[in-house]
């Protein structure tokens, strides 16, 4: 089973969904270096998609995971079949077909070696789904899970999931299971989980052990969204028993910690936890409520609400489907209350945290555990959060318990007033020349302020001095059932000010700030029964001025929003659980308690803190779902309402049949899409939550439903990506010129594009201990991100031990240039194209430069002019042991992902004190620390180079020749070959001045030129051109001078030898009534034919009328015949210089047969 796989697969990549339409373009990504074990994305064969949309029956769609570049969902609508050719009804063989076919597009190689089936279920609508565990060499992969879907005729309608493409990666672990184990208990101990205060929790040695420690390929990356590479780890489960249990994930060669996670799901908070407790109050069976305490019992029947919901709803008989026993624990010492967790056994609550929605949302994670499995963690880890939000709000609004009245539908932007993010403001009511809202600081003591507030009639309040309120106040009576308005000073504290007023009558206090800064009122009081609030000096002069005029001013101390309010319950998350005194999520608004309300929003959470925000970002799916639900405008879409009943099955099929443990927002767009087109008219369920349930609904799900699902994902953007969070490339990708002067023009001094290897530079290496593997730089011809051609490369790989011993890879790679040579009057720059993708501050490059044969010293941040180094190197004194530590160097990868981006770096190696004249060498230093690692450093298109003033290029007049009636083409550089330029890197562009006179010619910018002479013209023709360069600058025009030879006949000699032929008997023929006379054909001599050598032209002979007459070929020699007698002949051809023989033409003589 799907529960039963135990694994957390830390994960939430935030997918771009690509949706292909039939015009295709080529979908490949660059190819990995040899040994990088698929650093990069692997690509979709066109073809291959091509082959499938061809033989499917149906339009396929297929969706994109930009972190692994491969497919995450392929299907078809409903009616179709991805593989109709596979005519069987056993899902297992139409899957097997499928795969074997068609597996590359998931980026699997071979289907029968790297998918394992795991579970089968059907479907109470009549379809099933078989799902494939990926592994890898036996070796099953982190997140690496494909479902296969068939509606109930068999067909395969979709295959989804999350492949991590894996290649040439070795499985035999370096470190035992214990060792991996000791390490995660290790980084749990040294960084123990907070607590609900946010401080580290108290943990000892001896409270932890690893349960579990099992061999994974983990793909790093993906958690973050990101192309990642593939390492060999164990996935380790660090417990206390109780309110801890952290997955880490340990690297099984180099025993680094590659990322880790908390398995326990709590309510509001991360992780909760004290020593366990486990008293058994009440089982199934004993009266209730007996002894129970209110809380218990509220626990208690939210918990069967729970049960009975899935059960009655979907046939799921508890979160395992196997009828598990729901053990729960209140006031759980584990816990730092107020809060409420799943920790994997049990559900923990304490007393004022048992509201029905915050119950049913705990269990709502034990199904999620038991079903999609979803990570807790990232985009994945808030999914996970709001299913338990969904099934929590549809139970709190279908149980007929708590408090849901009144509960109507809000308006699209409205806030509840039972729920808000309000502000403490002064609402000055009257006069209308004053009225409006004035910030104001809270007290904190006395009662909180209310979104209704307190309201009434603003007077001064006065003391005999400066009006204070140090002492008492001497117009009490003025000041009885009004608001008071009180100086501040520093004679004497808030409380006692605002006790002051309540003696005189007050019903609420205002101090009036010296300074425009409204700052809290502090202080502690248990008597103080009245609000107060603190204002701005010159808004309290505003209310004293108008009162001094005899002007009533009416004012209000309140909490304020600027959002529409209205009087409703729904779609709040926690509204009854009095221990939080409000609710915690607003589903229907999540703006209006600062959550974000689609994946664009401002409000999104970028940062790491939550597990990557799982309770902030949950916000977006709740509030796809309320649309959904109850319908209505947001974000340029209107959507239909559905109902809860169509929501809520659509929202199970996509848990159930869909989503995995790494599904995000996108894969969970598509789960929710084709859910609804699986469930068009099917019978649905109705929702219950009382033992029985209501059998089926009168609901049915149309196509039309599922337009209305499309339109609830384009509202909430689940398929867009983040951009706010605004992650950048390690390196500027926005290049300037090489010089900054527009007009000058860079002049190479000495270049180097490695496409030949090291082109003359020095390797050398140094390593701290015994562990350096000698490491030195080398040429690469496989680039990241698709690069062509070769680079050099400096290797930064995940490896090693940090041990100071013989494992230890710390170490520098150095690759040092030739001598290079400063021209006279040059202004010496460098520039350099590379790729960074290295362990952040740990491992790192720089450039250093030797001048003249002195030191090599840093060239240091201040001699770049574009992409300097990003950072500072961690120091040897904490812990570095890379050569390089505390210097400034290029060091991580790309904001947010665990790769880089090519990208050019400038320097002025004059601000590096090199000056015309001086040799210099540049040295290339990569260092690396014992351990860890991701790829390295590459470095490619080196230029040391000057800007000079431009020079205007030369053009060389050119000559070609050729023959009458022919076309000459010269290719490029064709008429530029021999042109000049002074500023030796600049381009040349050819551009065409005259043309000729005789014929056309096409000359391209390139130089080359296609001439096509005039029919039967021969003789002298001509053009001229110009050259410019890149400044603009244009050369004067050259000639080219064009000779057309005139063609001339010429007749090739052939040599003829005798030719014998052999005698022709024939047998004899009657002719009638013609004469068989001798015919004698002139010139005739009837002597032997003696053949001389003649040209090879045409004969022409002049016809002979016989009848009948046959002409074969035959020989000057005698020919006998029988039996017509004929006389040998003799006859001399004739040569003329005609065309080739026609029809009736022969070079033979005619055999006339009488």
């Amino acid at each position: 089973m799907r529960g039963q796989l135990q694994v957390k697969l830390a994960a939430i990549v935030t997918s771009l969904v690509v949706v292909l339409g039939s015009a295709q373009s080529s979908l490949a990504a660059p190819q990995p270096a040899p040994d990088a074990a698929t650093n990069a994305p692997l690509g979709i064969s066109s073809t291959l998609l091509g082959q499938l949309r061809g033989q499917a029956k149906g339009d396929v769609q297929v969706s994109i995971k930009p972190s692994t570049g491969v497919a995450s969902m392929v299907r078809v609508p409903a009616g179709g079949d991805l593989v109709p050719n596979v005519r069987s009804r056993n899902t297992a063989t139409k899957a097997a077909g499928f795969f074997s076919s068609y597996a590359k597009l998931f980026g699997i190689a071979d289907a029968n070696a790297e998918l394992l089936p795991i579970e089968m279920v059907q479907e109470q609508y009549g379809g099933s789904h078989i799902t494939y565990r990926q592994v890898y060499h036996g070796v099953p992969v982190f997140g690496g899970m494909l479902i296969a879907h068939f509606d109930a005729s068999g067909a395969l309608t979709s295959v989804n999931g999350v492949v991590s493409p894996a290649s040439e990666l070795d499985v035999t672990p370096r470190l035992s299971a214990a060792q991996a184990g000791a390490a995660a208990v290790r980084q749990v101990l040294s960084d123990p989980p907070t607590d609900i205060t946010g401080q580290p929790a108290k943990v000892q040695p001896s409270d932890l052990w690893p349960s579990a420690a099992d061999l994974y390929v983990y793909r790093t990356g993906l958690v973050r969204s990101a192309p990642g590479s593939n390492q060999l780890t164990y996935e380790v489960t660090v417990t206390n028993g109780g309110s801890i249990r952290e997955r880490v994930y340990v690297h099984a060669n180099a025993g680094k910690v590659l990322n880790r996670y908390t398995d326990i799901e709590s309510d509001m908070h991360r992780v909760l936890y004290e020593e366990d407790t486990d008293h058994q109050v009440w089982e199934e069976g004993q009266a209730f409520p007996g002894a129970l305490n209110q809380d218990q019992q509220n626990i208690i029947n939210a918990s069967g609400n729970a049960y009975y919901f899935f059960l009655n709803s979907f046939g799921r008989d508890s979160y395992d489907a196997q009828g598990a026993s729901m053990r729960i624990v209140n006031n759980d010492p584990r816990i730092l209350c107020p809060n409420a967790n799943w920790n994997g056994t049990t559900t923990n609550y304490c007393n004022g945290v048992s509201a029905d929605d915050v119950v049913a949302h705990e269990w709502g994670h034990a199904f999620t555990e038991y079903t999609h499995g979803l990570v807790y963690q990232w985009q994945s880890g808030a999914l996970n959060e709001a299913y338990s939000d969904i099934w929590g709000e549809t139970v709190d609004l279908i149980n007929g318990a708590g408090s849901d009245t009144p509960g109507g539908v809000r308006a699209n932007d409205a806030c509840s007033g039972y729920s808000l993010l309000l502000t403490p403001v002064l609402q000055i009511l009257s006069p209308s020349a004053l009225a409006g809202i004035c910030a104001a600081g809270t007290a904190s003591f006395g009662p909180s302020l209310t979104y209704a507030g307190v309201s009434g009639t603003a007077v001064v309040g006065l003391d005999g001095a400066s009006n204070t309120g140090c002492v008492a106040l001497t117009n009490a009576a003025a000041v009885s059932g009004k608001i008071v308005l009180l100086n501040d000073s520093t004679a004497c504290n808030a409380v006692t000010k605002v006790r002051a007023a309540q003696t005189a009558g007050a019903k609420g206090a205002i101090i009036v700030s010296t300074g425009e800064t409204a700052n809290n009122l502090n202080g502690t009081s248990s008597v103080v029964t009245i609000p107060s609030i603190r204002i701005a000096l010159s808004n309290g002069n505003l209310i004293k001025n108008a009162i001094a005029q005899g002007q009533t001013v009416d004012v209000s101390l309140r909490l304020y929003t600027s959002k529409t309010v209205e009087a409703s319950y729904r779609w709040l998350v926690g509204e009854d659980a009095t221990a939080f005194g409000s609710a915690l999520r607003d589903m229907w608004n999540p703006s209006c308690l600062g959550d974000p309300s689609r994946v664009s929003d401002a409000n999104y959470y970028c940062g790491t803190a939550d597990s990557g925000g799982v309770h902030t970002n949950s916000a977006v799916p709740n509030h796809g779902y309320a649309l959904l639900v109850d319908g209505g405008s947001y974000n340029g879409q209107t959507v239909v309402g559905l109902g809860l009943v169509k929501a809520a099955h659509i929202y199970w099929q996509a848990q159930t049949a869909y989503q995995t443990p790494v599904t995000e927002f996108a894969d969970h767009a598509d789960a929710l899409e084709q859910s609804c087109q699986d469930l068009i008219g099917q019978p649905l369920k109705d929702l219950s939550t009382a033992p029985g349930g209501s059998g089926i609904s009168a609901e049915v799900i149309a196509a039309s439903d599922c337009e209305q699902v499309a339109k609830m994902a384009a509202a909430i953007d689940l398929r867009a990506v983040p951009t706010q969070c605004n992650y950048q490339p390690l390196l500027n990708q926005n290049t300037p010129a090489l010089c900054s002067d527009a007009t000058k023009i860079y002049q190479p001094i000495y270049e180097e594009h490695f496409e030949q290897g090291l082109g003359g530079w020095t390797q050398t290496n140094s390593g701290t201990y015994a562990g350096w593997p000698g490491y030195n730089w080398s040429t690469a011809s496989t680039l990241p991100k698709g690069r062509a051609g070769s680079a050099i490369y400096a290797r930064g790989k995940d490896e090693g031990n940090c041990d100071t011993g013989a494992g230890d890879i710390s170490g520098v790679q150095m690759l040092t240039s030739p001598a290079i040579t400063i021209p006279s009057g040059a202004s010496p720059k460098l520039a350099f194209t590379h790729y960074v993708a290295n362990e952040m501050q740990v491992d790192g490059g720089n450039v250093r430069i030797s001048i003249n044969g002195g030191a090599y010293t840093l060239i240091g941040n201040a001699a770049f002019t574009f992409n300097p180094y990003n950072a500072t190197l961690i120091t040897a004194l904490n812990e570095n042991t890379n050569p390089l530590a505390g210097q400034r160097a290029f060091t991580g990868t790309d904001g947010g992902h665990p790769w880089g981006s090519w990208g050019q770096s400038q320097i002025d190696l004059t601000k590096a004190n090199v000056k015309a004249g001086d040799t210099i060498r540049l040295r290339f230093d990569f260092g690396t620390d014992g351990c860890g690692g991701l790829d390295g450093w590459y470095v490619d298109d080196l230029l040391v180079y000057t800007c000079a003033d431009n020079v205007a290029p030369v053009a060389v007049d050119d000559a070609y020749t050729l023959d009458q009636d022919t076309t000459l083409t010269v290719d490029a550089p064709g008429v530029l070959a021999n042109d000049t330029d002074a500023n030796t890197a600049d381009t040349k562009a050819a551009t065409l001045a005259t043309d000729v006179a005789h014929g056309t010619v096409s000359l391209q910018s390139d130089g080359s030129l296609v001439y096509i002479p005039a029919a039967g013209f021969f003789g002298s023709d001509s053009f001229t051109y110009t050259v410019t360069d890149s400044k603009g600058a244009v050369s004067a025009a050259a000639t080219v001078t064009l000779t057309v030879n005139e063609a001339v006949a010429t007749a090739t000699p052939v040599t003829t030898t005798p030719v014998t032929t052999t005698p022709v008997t024939t047998t004899p023929v009657t002719t009638t009534p013609v004469t068989t006379t001798p015919v004698t054909t002139t010139p005739v001599t009837t002597t032997p034919v003696t053949t001389t050598p003649v040209t090879t032209t045409p004969v022409t002979t002049t016809p002979v009328t016989t009848t009948p007459v046959t002409t074969t070929p035959v020989t000057t020699t005698p020919v006998t015949t029988t039996p017509v007698t004929t006389t040998p002949v003799t006859t001399t051809p004739t040569v003329t210089t005609t065309p080739a023989p026609g029809p009736n033409s022969s070079i033979y003589l005619p055999l006339i047969t009488r």
